[in-house]
C-alpha cells in the first residue's frame, strides 16, 4: 500500500501540479483512539472482548499542489508512533506437579501513518472538506508467558476532516477536526501450539493545528 500511495502521489503532482502552486506546513494533532478488539483462543474456542481508548500528540508534516480554485491535493505523513493500548495480566494453573503462574504483557502501536488526501473549499474560501485514504503500520510488542508471538500488519483507513483556513500574506493557518475509520485488524499468534486469533476495530476523532507556506 505504500508504494501505491508514493506513486499516486508522484502522479498527483506531475499532471495537477505543473500549472498549481505548492503548499508545505506542518501540524500539531491531539488524537483520541478507540480500539475494540477480541481473543479466541484455539484450545477451547473462549473469546475474551476488550474496549480500550488512549489519546495521544503527534507530529505531522505535509505537501500540496493547488490550482486557482484553491482545491489541493497532498500527502501527510506522521513520523512518530501512537500507542493503541497495553495490557498485562498473570495467570496462575493448578498442576499435577504444583501450580504455574504465567505473566502475559501486550501493547500495541501505530507507526508509519501516510496518507493522501484532497482539499475542496466549501463556502467560501477559509472554509474546506478534506477527503483522504492511507496506510498505517500496526505493531505489536509483547512478553508472553506461553511463548507466543504476534506479528505487524499494514492497515488502510479513510479519513474525512472539516477545518477553517487563513492566509497570512505568504504563511497560512489550518484548524480542523476529523474522524479516520481503519480497516479490521486481524493477528494470530506464533511460535506456540496454542494459537490465538486477534481481531480490532480502530477508529480516532482528531483536532488538528496546522501552519504552513504557500509557493
Amino acid at each position: 500500500m505504500r508504494k501505491i500511495l508514493v506513486l499516486m502521489t508522484s502522479f498527483l503532482f506531475l499532471t495537477f501540479g505543473a500549472q498549481a502552486g505548492v503548499n508545505i506546513g506542518i501540524s500539531g494533532i491531539y488524537l483520541d483512539i478507540d480500539t475494540d478488539g477480541t481473543e479466541t483462543l484455539k484450545q477451547n474456542s473462549v473469546k475474551t472482548s476488550k474496549t480500550h481508548s488512549e489519546t495521544a500528540a503527534v507530529g505531522e508534516i505535509f505537501i500540496e499542489a493547488v490550482n486557482d480554485s484553491g482545491i489541493a491535493f497532498g500527502v501527510a505523513v506522521i513520523p512518530g508512533e501512537a500507542e493503541l493500548g497495553s495490557n498485562s495480566t498473570t495467570r496462575t494453573d493448578k498442576l499435577t506437579s504444583g501450580t504455574s503462574t504465567v505473566t502475559q504483557k501486550a501493547q500495541a502501536e501505530i507507526s508509519g501513518h501516510t496518507t493522501v488526501y484532497a482539499l475542496f473549499p466549501v463556502i467560501n474560501e477559509n472554509l474546506y472538506l478534506k477527503v483522504g485514504a492511507g496506510s498505517v503500520d500496526v505493531e505489536t510488542n509483547e512478553t508472553l508467558g506461553t511463548g507466543a508471538a504476534y506479528g505487524n500488519q499494514s492497515v488502510n483507513f479513510a479519513t474525512l476532516s472539516l477545518g477553517l483556513q487563513r492566509d497570512l500574506g505568504g504563511l497560512f493557518m489550518r484548524a480542523e477536526i476529523g474522524h479516520t475509520d481503519y480497516e479490521e485488524v486481524h493477528l494470530k499468534s506464533t511460535s506456540s501450539d496454542a494459537v490465538s486469533d486477534i481481531r480490532g476495530d480502530i477508529s480516532h476523532t482528531h483536532g488538528k493545528i496546522s501552519v504552513g507556506k504557500s509557493f
